[in-house]
């Protein structure tokens, strides 16, 4: 919680649990999900924790 409320305090949006990817596969759209901590971004700057 400690890490969330930081990147909130140095301006970030931040994002838990789990993100949707399309991927495309010849003539198909393919649907993943990834589950993860956080992502945070602000600006062009993107980080990432992701559950392994």
């Amino acid at each position: 919680m400690q890490i969330y409320n930081e990147l909130l305090y140095r301006g970030y949006n931040v994002d838990i649990g789990v993100i949707e990817s399309f991927l495309k596969d010849n003539d198909k759209t393919i649907k993943k999900m990834f589950e993860i901590d956080f992502i945070a971004n602000k600006g062009n700057e993107n980080l990432y924790s992701i559950c392994k």
